[in-house]
């Protein structure tokens, strides 16, 4: 039975962060002038557990802090809370990376379906519905394994209010680099014009499809028009 992945539906516990970490608290620290960056130091990190536990190491790759993961069968999203912006930084930027050498096995499974919903990569932008938790909405960032870029569909656990949209597609060895605005985005997924973020959310889980999914996340940055 599929595990529910519908982000208003995560509740994470709070990190107790040492004092050399408050600066941290928020989960991102001005870089420049011009760009928001979101802290891939673990301490600024809470896992949401679904089925198992994702592997989330956090090490250094040619001088530069990454985010690695690997999924067995498991189902785990690493969140940060924001208090972002989006009229001065409306551009999310990242970098990521898949091994589909066994996650690519054909299953003939629709990947919009719940049997399907296992992705390698995933990234998530929340905006929070205030008292009305049932408003929470989030887009879901995806690198798929088969569906084509620009696709999108709503998360076959949640109500309507997440949508996913594949933005990586097919198998690759290398570093593929993403611009999004959210803002623009938030429009097409929800017909909605928002003006901040509450959260992100990076994950990847293999629980449903029962195969083995790694990736790396570095990167991850707002940025001004």
């Amino acid at each position: 039975m599929g595990t529910n992945r519908a982000y208003n539906s995560i509740k994470f516990t709070p990190l107790i962060l040492p004092v050399g970490a408050l600066l941290s608290l928020f989960g991102y620290t001005y870089a420049q002038q011009n760009q928001v960056s979101i802290d891939l130091n673990q301490l600024s990190w809470a896992e949401r557990q679904f089925r198992g536990n994702t592997d989330y190491r956090f090490v250094e790759e040619d001088k530069q802090l990454i985010i690695a993961s690997e999924a067995n069968g498991t189902a785990s999203a690493l969140y940060q809370e924001i208090d972002l912006d989006l009229n001065e930084f409306p551009i999310l930027h990242w970098s990521w990376q898949v091994d589909m050498s066994e996650f690519s096995t054909p299953t003939n499974t629709d990947e919009t379906s719940r049997a399907g919903d296992d992705f390698a990569a995933r990234i998530y932008v929340v905006r929070r519905g205030g008292l009305k938790f049932w408003k929470t909405r989030a887009i879901n960032y995806v690198w798929s394994r088969s569906l084509a870029i620009d696709q999108r569909w709503n998360n076959p656990y949640s109500n309507g209010n997440q949508v996913m949209w594949a933005v990586s597609s097919g198998e690759s060895d290398v570093w593929v680099s993403n611009s999004r605005n959210i803002r623009e985005d938030w429009k097409v997924a929800f017909n909605e014009d928002i003006s901040s973020l509450d959260g992100l959310a990076l994950m990847t889980d293999a629980d449903n499809t029962g195969l083995v999914a790694r990736a790396k996340f570095k990167n991850i940055y707002f940025e001004d028009r």
